[in-house]
């Protein structure tokens, strides 16, 4: 590994570790009931840990925007690490009239930037590879949009089964009974038929180029779709429970769940309740 990837990677992983840390940490405070005040506004104790994790996950989203075979130099990486350290922002980043928001805020982008200005290439020899992930560009976003819409009907929002079955292929399953199988099955699928590397849009946040073995399949929040160059499938996700598939995959594992398949002359979990 050169001496640029391995910064690139430990800079991923720290930020990865970093995020982690404090996620557990407003988890445990969330579960003790000290995240919340009266009103719903944040206790000082939250307003101390979850702009953190936000902060990191924009360093790393900007970090991740490069493309690791193609990375400048170690000392020009490292100028651009600490640009991300200081300025990478989202949605969740903007700031907030609490103090403590903006302390926690500032404490963060100084931690990352001492991190990446003083670490050396020689202290990086043993750094492991990291899985394969690139954030998108809007471009590539806006063009991978234009291709499934124009291929399987997918528009850029609800898509089958909480819309009109666009696509003579399309399955959808009801994931309620079938989550513990399903991620299996699906890695599988990737690897039988020699997909390494795929496509995942989100509905919101950050869009990526990812490794197939490593990516998660699910609803997160935003609804997703995931596909590959050739379009010769397409995986939805929804936000209502239901996992919707297109082309080969459709073929491949709609078959093996032919309980869970979505009827639409039935109502739908989301709208009754399962006798």
């Amino acid at each position: 590994m050169e001496a640029a990837l391995r910064l690139h990677t430990f800079a991923r992983r720290t930020c990865m570790d970093r995020h982690a840390h404090w996620a557990a940490l407003y988890s445990e405070l969330a579960q003790a009931g000290r995240d919340r005040i009266d009103f719903g506004d944040y206790t000082d104790e939250a307003y101390a840990i979850f702009p953190r994790y936000n902060v990191l996950q924009a360093v790393l989203d900007s970090i991740e925007a490069l493309e690791p075979a193609a990375l400048p130099g170690f000392e020009e990486l490292r100028s651009l690490l600490v640009q991300a350290a200081v300025s990478a922002s989202s949605d969740f980043t903007r700031p907030s009239a609490n103090s403590t928001h903006e302390r926690a805020v500032a404490d963060e982008r100084e931690t990352l930037t001492q991190i990446f200005h003083h670490v050396r290439a020689a202290e990086l020899t043993d750094v492991e590879p990291l899985f394969y992930r690139r954030m998108l560009s809007a471009d590539e976003v806006q063009s991978w949009r234009k291709t499934i819409e124009s291929v399987w009907g997918a528009p850029n929002g609800y898509w089958y089964p909480l819309g009109p079955k666009t696509h003579p292929s399309l399955v959808a399953l009801e994931l309620v009974g079938i989550e513990d199988t399903l991620p299996e099955r699906l890695r599988r699928f990737f690897a039988d038929n020699a997909i390494a590397r795929l496509i995942e849009l989100r509905e919101y946040d950050a869009s990526y180029e990812l490794q197939a073995d490593v990516a998660m399949v699910a609803y997160t929040g935003p609804e997703g779709f995931w596909t590959s160059p050739g379009s010769q499938w397409i995986i939805y996700c929804s936000h209502e429970g239901t996992i919707t598939f297109g082309g080969t995959i459709a073929a491949e594992i709609g078959p093996d769940y032919p309980a869970s398949h979505y009827d639409p002359s039935q109502s739908p979990h989301w709208a009754s309740v399962r006798q």
